[in-house]
């Protein structure tokens, strides 16, 4: 009776082993073979919150709505920080908003300039090419125009979610 008491331990002892072994080679292998699939599902659910405060955005906004280091962020943090006078905050108050005013017309001016650039480039490369080529390369520029596009509108949806 003892002997076939220590078999039946031995046995269980053995089954529990072989169970462990088993499970965490199961786990290794899924993992292995789904990590870019479990990577990316938890940096979704991690970036719902935690990277807002890099965006300047916060959970309660609505999309295009910002929580940031705009002018006015800017100027009570300056104003509170060194104690300015009611003269001072005036000044700065209005240097900031030219600020703001001037970073505005860059970009503003940065796009049309690049576009202008990209232009330029495609019609010096159609006046090279034959009228088979040229037809070819518009339908070319046209499709990659749609396909940034179709981006920029995949963006703003995921943004709003």
């Amino acid at each position: 009776m003892k002997r076939a008491t220590v078999y039946i331990v031995i046995l269980g002892l053995v089954c529990t082993g072989l169970g462990v072994v088993i499970g965490a080679t199961v786990t290794k292998r899924h993992i292995a073979k789904n990590l870019p699939q479990i990577v990316r599902k938890h940096l979704l659910q991690q970036r719902e919150a935690p990277y807002l405060h890099m965006q300047g955005k916060r959970p309660g906004l609505a999309h295009g709505q910002r929580q940031g280091a705009g002018p006015a962020k800017i100027f009570e943090r300056i104003s509170e920080e060194l104690n300015l006078t009611s003269e001072q905050k005036d000044k700065v108050k209005a240097i900031l908003e030219e600020t703001k005013q001037e970073v505005k017309q860059a970009r503003d001016g940065f796009k049309t300039q690049v576009a202008q650039i990209k232009e330029k480039s495609n019609t010096q490369i159609s006046e090279i090419l034959d009228p088979e080529q040229r037809e070819k390369f518009q339908k070319l520029t046209e499709s990659i125009k749609e396909r940034k596009e179709r981006l920029k509108e995949r963006r703003g949806f995921r943004r709003l979610k």
